[in-house]
């Protein structure tokens, strides 16, 4: 948001809570706002200061004094032309270091292009940038020595120009996302987690504490699945949003897992600093190295999917559960289970059956047209495909802009089954369980009810053949890898539909790829 006053022009991203306040103090002092935006408040607030200090850093420190909520902003200033004055409190700020010149933005990523060494701004502080250098300041005036630290990004490119969106060659860089994150955390012999990362991180606490936002929440869910079944330990997952807020029971003698692609989801930090203030150890599953998470926590476990340009998450995504499932395996090791050779077995294979799964992306493309216009979707599983059922719904609500619902297969007799008609199309997940029954069951009660079925199950299914209108049919696995593999053709299908209504795949209105504010 750019706003600007008299003499002061700010960029601002978060939220003012005591806005209301704030815009009678500078309607008081005269100023007129050109806007019903909480940011132009900033610039007029420092516009005053400026006033009555004549000095642009102490202006922007008196105002920073005056402003509640989570916030990052820049101040430009007409008579300081090589001055950038910026303030951070809970909103990631970094300062990119070039030649001659000096960079600042929400994310590394976002100036890499300029510049490989950058400056992480802590919470408080204020930066004084010049094109000849950086001064840090926290907002009792007392100064930092500005510590650069070295990043490289590797930016992704579409060379043969077979991909029409990042999306796309992002779904079709799930095997080698998934390689990179498990290349070496399989020892030699196979049998057993190699994580250096959590050396002296023993995970036999009384409990383990999910926490994560959108995409990274559904993979939270599916790793409960695996970390209760393989340790026995209890294993609670929340929405980051809410965990702070329901007054949680988390102990010392408890681990909290944050999930997050970008490292800087507000609400997720937030969530994490309260299990800290808790005594509870902390982990953080994230893809970029130096972020706000990865610094906070006790232990980090990075993904390794590379740079994802799209807003929709797609090789995070399988990173995060191929990390996690590494994490579930080795607090299985931790807890003496004898079972971890056999399952790592089955995760070395993992890339080869995500090769295989993206086979589907053909037969996928034709019933995404046949599709595309439908007035209501719901996605169904069971167990551990619920939450991949939950990722398929919201996808196609990213991108697509139809409205998709996901349900437990068993909850629909219960209330949802009021929508089946023959404009709603239901999509099934089966997967070779002990509850592949009663979910076929339950696509077939709402078939006969009027609605088309897409089935998603494993090849050879032939009563599913009969049930379904159509047939995905992917590779055999064994029941705790289905989750990683039957969300491939969630993610085609809602690709292919969005292409077909022509719609901003790669930037979907309304969303930002990192959610930065609460």
């Amino acid at each position: 948001h750019p706003h600007r006053s008299r003499r002061v022009a700010i960029v601002h991203n978060g939220i003012v809570e005591n806005y209301s306040q704030l815009l009678k103090l500078v309607e008081e002092g005269g100023r007129e706002m050109a806007s019903e935006t909480d940011s132009e408040v900033i610039a007029h607030l420092i516009d005053m200061e400026l006033d009555e200090t004549g000095d642009p850093l102490e202006a922007v420190r008196r105002a920073v004094e005056r402003l509640s909520g989570s916030f990052a902003f820049c101040a430009v200033f007409d008579d300081h032309p090589n001055l950038i004055v910026a303030a951070r409190q809970a909103s990631p700020m970094v300062i990119g270091l070039g030649r001659g010149a000096n960079f600042i933005a929400s994310d590394a990523y976002a100036i890499s292009k300029y510049c490989k060494d950058f400056i992480f701004m802590d919470d408080g502080e204020i930066a004084l940038i010049t094109p000849d250098g950086v001064r840090l300041i926290d907002v009792g005036g007392n100064e930092r020595r500005a510590e650069a630290q070295t990043v490289l990004f590797n930016r992704p490119q579409d060379e043969s120009g077979q991909y029409r969106h990042h999306m796309q060659q992002e779904i079709f860089e799930q095997p080698e996302a998934v390689r990179r994150t498990i290349r070496g955390r399989i020892s030699d012999d196979g049998t057993g987690v190699v994580l250096p990362e959590l050396e002296g991180f023993e995970l036999k606490p009384r409990c383990f504490h999910l926490a994560a936002c959108g995409t990274a929440y559904h993979a939270a869910l599916v790793a409960r699945f695996w970390i209760e079944r393989w340790t026995g330990i209890p294993c609670l997952c929340d929405h980051a949003s809410e965990f702070r807020y329901r007054s949680p029971l988390i102990t010392a003698d408890d681990i909290f897992i944050s999930i997050s692609q970008s490292g800087e989801t507000a609400d997720t930090i937030g969530a994490q600093s309260l299990a800290k203030q808790r005594g509870a150890r902390t982990l953080t599953v994230c893809n970029v190295p130096h972020s706000t998470l990865a610094r906070t926590a006790d232990a980090v476990v990075y993904t390794h999917a590379g740079t994802e340009i799209a807003v929709a998450s797609t090789k995070a995504f399988t990173a995060q559960l191929a990390a996690l499932i590494l994490i579930a395996l080795k607090a299985a090791q931790d807890n003496g289970m004898d079972d971890v050779p056999r399952r790592l077995k089955s995760l070395a294979q993992l890339p080869e059956l995500i090769e295989r799964a993206l086979e589907c992306d053909s037969r996928v493309f034709e019933l995404a047209r046949r599709f595309a216009y439908m007035n209501f979707y719901i996605f169904l599983g069971r167990q551990n495909l619920y939450p991949i059922a939950l990722e398929g719904a919201l996808k196609l609500k990213e991108i697509s802009y139809h409205f998709a619902e996901a349900y437990p297969a068993g909850e629909m007799k219960h209330g949802p089954i009021a929508l089946a008609d023959k404009r709603t199309l239901v999509v099934g997940l089966l997967s070779d369980a002990p509850t592949y029954g009663k979910t076929l069951s339950n696509l077939h009660e709402i078939r006969s009810r009027g609605s088309r079925v897409i089935g998603i199950t494993f090849e050879g299914d032939e009563q599913a053949k009969d049930v379904c209108d159509e047939v995905i049919a992917l590779p055999r696995v064994p029941e705790d890898l289905a989750p990683i593999l039957w969300v491939i053709p969630t993610q085609l299908f809602a690709y292919h539909i969005a292409c077909e209504l022509d719609r901003d795949v790669d930037k979907p209105r309304n969303l930002a790829k990192s959610v930065t504010v609460e």
